[in-house]
């Protein structure tokens, strides 16, 4: 993380202001990281196929997926947070936390946050459904 003061963040800091504004805002809201509850599989498939497939590839076998480093859903982000040393609750959390922060707040990757604007709570509750997570 950067405080401001290094030379690439003003840099960076510098190129962000220098571009012209425009167009709306788009409201982007920090959610909780909280098990969304149960959802609904057919529509976590249209989601998933939506929100999540083209880095992710298809469900279970990652094929398709344009980002080669990105895990296999769920498998691989199942394997990665094993029982016992994650419980389910843990690692639906997992999920959540990833999906709603991205690769920021301490998790690393490069997957983009989905604020609840994007991917609504029921949507992520689905896609957990879809996938099987625990």
């Amino acid at each position: 993380p950067w405080d401001g003061s290094e030379e690439e963040a003003i840099y960076i800091y510098a190129y962000l202001e220098s571009l012209e504004g425009g167009g709306d805002s788009q409201p982007f809201s920090i959610a909780p990281v909280t098990d969304p509850g149960a959802g609904d599989e057919d529509r976590g498939r249209a989601s998933y196929k939506r929100a999540c497939e083209s880095c992710h590839g298809s469900k279970g076998a990652g094929a398709g997926a344009l980002i080669p480093s990105a895990p296999v859903l769920a498998r691989e982000t199942l394997a990665a947070h094993p029982a016992p040393d994650y419980d389910d609750a843990a690692r639906r959390l997992v999920f959540v936390e990833k999906t709603r922060h991205g690769g920021f707040l301490g998790y690393g990757g490069v997957m983009p946050p989905f604020s609840v604007e994007v991917l609504s709570d029921d949507e992520l509750a689905d896609i957990l459904t879809y996938l099987e997570v625990p």
